[in-house]
Order: C-alpha cells, then sequence, then structure tokens
C-alpha cells in the first residue's frame, strides 16, 4: 500500500514477491527497500526494491544472514539493516502471562488424558486440529506416526491428522535415501520424504532428521538439488526439527584435530631416554615428520641422521 501525501489516501500497489512480516524498510534514491523478515515459517535473507515509476517489485541481491525484527537506515546513499532490540510494549508482557497461564492450565488438563498411541495417562500433547480430542506423549509421536512442529504456533497432530507432502511422486524401484543408502519405501509416508523441490531425491524421516540437526536452518538444503527456501518449509511442516543456529561443523572445536601436530617417535626401536612422546627443538632428539603426510615421524638419533643434516 502506499499513502498520497496530498489526498492522504491508501492507494493498492504490485505485491511484493515473498510474503514477510517484520521487514526492515528504508527509502534510497526514491526506492523503497525491503530486507528480510519472517514468512510463518523462517527468518529471510532475501530483499526487494520497489520502483513507484513502473509500479514494481525487484528481486535483488540477497543478504548475506536471515535477520528479522531490524530497522534499516541510509547510509552514504546505501540502505542498512540493523539489529534493533524490541522492547516488550505492557500488552506484550501480559499477553504473555496469560499465554503463559493458559498453557500452564492446558498441561494440567491434559495431564489427565491418556495417550492415543501408548494408552497412558499423562499425555499432554493435543491435536491441533478441530473437534479432535486425541492426546499423545512426545516420546510416542515418532512411534505412533504424529506430527510436532517446533516452529511457533508449534502445532501437534495425531496420525490421523498429520499433514501430508503435497508433492505428487513416487520412488523407482530400488530408490535409496540420499543419507544412508538405503531403499527407502514404496511410496511417500511418514517414515520416507521426498524433496518438494527437485522430486527425485528421498530421504527417510530419521536420516534427514540427523542431518537437520548437524547442518541446522543456515545450512540445510536437499542433496540432490540443493534447494533451501521450498525444502525447509516442507521439512518444518512434517515435523522435522531444524535448530536455529549455525551448523555444528562450523563451531570452534570441529576442525581442532587438523592443528594437532604428531609429537610421537614411531622409529621401531626408540633410543631416546625419555620415551617416544619425548622432543626437543634441535639436537638429536629433535622429532622429524614425514615431509609427505606428516602423520609419523622419528627422533633424529634414532633414524641415524647426524645433528647437522637439515629435515
Amino acid at each position: 500500500m502506499s499513502s498520497e501525501d496530498l489526498m492522504k489516501t491508501w492507494q493498492q500497489v504490485a505485491p511484493v514477491h515473498s510474503q514477510r512480516c517484520y521487514v526492515s524498510i528504508t527509502v534510497v534514491d526514491n526506492f523503497i527497500y525491503a530486507m528480510g523478515g519472517f514468512d510463518g515459517y523462517i527468518q529471510l535473507n532475501t530483499a526487494e526494491r520497489y520502483d513507484p515509476d513502473t509500479n514494481q517489485w525487484t528481486l535483488i541481491t540477497p543478504k548475506h544472514e536471515r535477520r528479522s525484527d531490524a530497522k534499516a537506515t541510509t547510509l552514504n546513499g546505501k540502505a542498512q539493516p540493523r539489529p534493533q532490540a524490541r522492547k516488550p510494549s505492557p500488552s506484550k508482557q501480559l499477553w504473555d502471562k496469560e499465554e503463559a497461564l493458559r498453557l500452564l492450565l492446558m498441561g494440567l488438563l491434559c495431564s489427565f488424558q491418556n495417550c492415543c498411541i501408548c494408552g497412558q495417562s499423562g499425555a499432554t500433547i493435543p491435536c491441533w486440529a478441530r473437534h479432535c480430542n486425541l492426546s499423545f506423549h512426545l516420546p510416542c509421536a515418532k512411534q505412533g506416526g504424529c506430527v510436532t512442529q517446533f516452529v511457533a504456533p508449534y502445532r501437534a497432530f495425531c496420525p490421523a491428522h498429520s499433514p501430508q507432502q503435497a508433492v505428487e511422486a513416487t520412488p523407482e524401484p530400488g530408490t535409496q535415501c540420499l543419507i544412508c543408502l538405503e531403499p527407502v519405501e514404496d511410496r511417500n509416508t511418514f517414515n520416507t520424504l521426498v524433496c518438494p523441490a527437485c522430486r527425485t531425491a528421498w530421504f527417510h524421516r530419521d536420516c534427514i532428521q540427523g542431518q537437520a540437526l548437524h547442518a541446522a536452518l543456515l545450512s540445510l538444503q536437499c542433496l540432490h538439488c540443493r534447494n533451501d527456501d521450498t525444502f525447509l518449509r516442507d521439512m518444518i511442516t512434517m515435523g522435522i526439527r531444524i535448530p536455529f543456529r549455525a551448523p555444528s561443523w562450523e563451531s570452534n572445536t570441529a576442525f581442532a584435530e587438523l592443528e594437532e601436530r604428531h609429537r610421537r617417535c614411531d622409529a621401531s626401536e626408540c633410543l631416546c631416554p625419555g620415551g617416544r612422546q619425548e622432543a626437543e627443538e634441535q639436537g638429536p632428539w629433535e622429532l622429524l615428520l614425514c615431509s609427505s603426510c606428516a602423520a609419523e615421524g622419528t627422533h633424529r638419533h634414532c633414524s641415524g641422521l647426524r645433528d647437522s643434516i637439515a629435515s
């Protein structure tokens, strides 16, 4: 929508390419820039530019990081998003208290419900489908084919009302899971999922869940077509838990072993009085590593080399 300064009325204009809320907005050179935001499932890194003369939105280079709830400003003729720390309003704080009370009462009421999977009491997760009174335990969800979604509004569904993939695809005979390379079922089921983008990549639920826990939101994608947006949305809908963090292999200690240097003499007979672990910076007990792989080494003296011979 746009506002006429003189008429003070609203006009309908061209829609953006992607629905988004909590979006960063700024104006540069009479162009309106919309960056990031939240589409109801994940944070976005896409950005669009609106041209009032042509009434068109154009996709521009996406941001490096997915971000929502950020301010935006103009600096040196460029749009600059800035993280925003929001202070909860009194109405928001009141809503939080009411929501916490509602969840507490729901938990107390559901604690008397029997699980539709195991039949035991204490089933605190109700099905979100209208007029469905079934509840279940979280540990029983996978066993019974229940879907629990791990993004707001955190919906859960019993086996009868669990969402199904809208993709109409059937695996070829002998199709294997791209992760474990074991055969998948002959059709799309709770335990067998397909990429909605390419429709040729099939996964076991357990396999893609394990991949999601390692790759996380910033790196998870289809292993075949490399699609991320459509793939992420569908996996979230189907109850795959995708942590919002960097992938596990980018942690500070993920590649620590690659920085370790071999520190042991591997000669058949080590002559060092201090043992195989002893190593000096120079001299007869200097540890010389293999010049090709550096995976093995010997003391200079244990290899029969003189102190003056370069390694």
